[in-house]
């Protein structure tokens, strides 16, 4: 009976070690799983079809950020584009013409390590305030009151948190997610809330964002659930409009027809 009893004591000591040893490793290497970037030398050429020029702008004394600019004929604006985790500009690019063709430039921002930006991802006080630099040196070229941020998908939680603090014209969420602590709980659960460094609170966000709010999701996506924009829209109430995508999955939005017609109707009409 002893030895049964040392036994699994050995077993659950083990089983804790290993459990622990999990949160170390998740802690200080999430970024490895939250981040898939597409890295590109700084000899690549792009062979977008529509207009554009590369744009490199500095976030501190050493690291400065690369993004593409597509130009529209007759310009009324900008749209802000804040992509996914995978790839980078080389990848997301071809989506520009959903918005050049309505009338608006679209600038496309590549995070640290994406493509040719510099430096790597840190945490999100870094993500965050790259973005506001960004957005800042952008900014200088257009009025805010002609300017829309957008988000797709892990991009979502920081397009939130950038037009809660800018006056900007509307802000576009492609794929949201609530809050990504409660998504990651929902795929992984038992994980302690402190171990996760990524909050990115879209749900507390939205609610100081006083710009009309467009949510694009698809009924059908299993990363991040169509519920989440549900309960974005409950929260934002009649600023936001959720416009669903019947049968989309998570990553083929820009593709999708319905979104193209109904992100031109949006597009044409503010």
């Amino acid at each position: 009976m002893k030895k049964i009893y040392r036994f699994g004591i050995g077993l659950l000591l083990c089983g804790t070690g290993l459990y622990l040893l999990a949160l170390f490793l998740l802690y200080f290497f999430q970024e490895k799983l939250l981040f898939h970037p597409q890295v590109l030398e700084q000899e690549y050429k792009f062979t977008f079809s529509d207009a554009f020029e590369e744009v490199y702008i500095p976030v501190s004394d050493d690291v400065k950020l690369h993004g593409i600019l597509f130009r529209a004929k007759d310009s009324k604006g900008l749209v802000f584009y804040l992509h996914g985790n995978g790839g980078c500009v080389e990848d997301w690019g071809d989506a520009a013409a959903n918005f050049t063709s309505a009338g608006y430039d679209l600038f496309m921002l590549d995070y640290r390590g994406y493509g040719k930006s510099g430096g790597t991802i840190e945490s999100e006080a870094q993500i965050n305030e790259d973005i506001e630099k960004a957005f800042a040196y952008m900014e200088k070229d257009y009025q805010l009151r002609n300017i829309i941020i957008a988000g797709y998908s892990i991009g979502t939680g920081p397009a939130t948190h950038l037009a809660a603090k800018k006056k900007v014209k509307a802000l576009i969420l492609q794929a949201p997610y609530y809050s990504l602590t409660g998504l990651s709980g929902e795929k992984v659960p038992l994980i302690p809330e402190f171990v996760k460094r990524y909050k990115f609170n879209t749900g507390s966000e939205i609610l100081k964002v006083n710009a009309p709010v467009y949510i694009f999701h698809g009924t059908e996506d299993k990363l991040i659930p169509y519920e989440h924009s549900l309960k974005l829209k409950k929260k934002a109430g009649d600023r936001a409009v959720l416009i669903p995508l019947p049968g989309e999955g998570h990553n083929a939005i820009n593709d999708s027809a319905l979104f193209k017609e109904k992100l031109s109707g949006i597009l044409k009409k503010i």
